[in-house]
């Protein structure tokens, strides 16, 4: 038995209803978790999609950006009180093949066979990029990916979207830490569960649509500045106090935030609010400020 949780924020309701419908005769149950400020999303809901089953899809409006992380958690706590074997996390945007729980599972299982395997994900098409993500299989000073040769990889971290969760693994790892509340999130719960002595598997071959960020410039994702923000303060902190990576992974996240801060600064406009705000993510990640940012006057 698989349930889902999508958690969105300012959903396009033409995008989210293709997720929905992409997954629905797949799962037990879909528990949306909204972030959106100020607003009660199941009327607009209800409103833009006729056919849906209230048996099937649980709506849980915030009325305020809690972070992924938080509306996460809130959605697996739902999903694992209705009972379920398996938690499927999903973005707003990704859109699902026909039978991919039923391949998902089926090749978890395979594979499992004593070995302590806690998710399996499948490889993304970025529909920015237009390409096919490879896997991480290793984080040192330098990211070192996959060769497509295996189908069937060991990845070191996966990005949560399409990511299927065994529920025995995930309550001895625990849930998504709240205090990043958005960016490192899946980064950090795969390093955990690394720690622990589990499995994360990749699987090239089913693939599933989804897309990061906005547009991209010379490869590379653009976001808003508050983005990154928490890239940069999450990044900094995690390099400095987690306690589930080598210290090598630690220089190479330093060398990442480096990277974001120079990149973004001269590759996205606004120029020296994109600097100044991720001078300031560097500051608060040094201070353990974390959480959701406060703004400052």
């Amino acid at each position: 038995m698989v349930n889902a949780v999508i958690v969105t924020y300012k959903p396009d309701f033409k995008q989210i209803i293709r997720t929905i419908e992409s997954l629905e005769s797949q799962i037990n149950k879909i528990f949306v978790v909204d972030n959106t400020p100020h607003e009660e999303i199941n009327t607009k809901f209800y409103k833009e999609y006729k056919n849906i089953n209230p048996a099937k899809i649980e709506i849980i409006s915030l009325k305020k950006n809690m972070g992924i992380a938080l509306a996460q958690n809130i959605g697996i706590k739902a999903a694992l009180d209705n009972r379920c074997n398996y938690i499927l996390l999903s973005d707003q945007d990704t859109i699902y093949p026909n039978n991919y729980i039923n391949k998902m599972i089926g090749l978890y299982k395979e594979l499992e066979n004593g070995n302590s395997i806690c998710s399996i994900s499948p490889a993304f098409y970025d529909c920015n990029k237009k390409i096919v993500n490879d896997f991480i299989i290793k984080r040192s000073l330098f990211i070192k990916r996959s060769k497509r040769k295996d189908n069937v990889v060991d990845a070191f971290e996966v990005i949560a979207s399409g990511q299927i969760i065994k529920t025995e693994a995930l309550l001895l790892i625990g849930l998504m830490d709240e205090n990043l509340f958005i960016d490192w999130v899946d980064s950090e719960w795969c390093w955990r569960a690394k720690n622990k002595g589990f499995r994360i598997i990749g699987h090239y071959g089913i693939t599933i649509k989804h897309t990061l960020g906005n547009i991209t410039v010379n490869n590379r994702i653009l976001r808003s500045s508050e983005r990154y923000y928490y890239m940069t303060r999450n990044g900094i902190f995690l390099a400095i106090n987690n306690k589930n990576i080598s210290i090598a992974c630690r220089f190479g996240i330093v060398v990442k935030v480096i990277e974001y801060i120079v990149a973004y600064t001269l590759l996205n406009k606004p120029r020296l609010v994109n600097f100044t705000t991720m001078l300031q993510g560097v500051y608060d990640g040094l201070k353990k400020n974390m959480g959701r940012r406060e703004r400052r006057s």
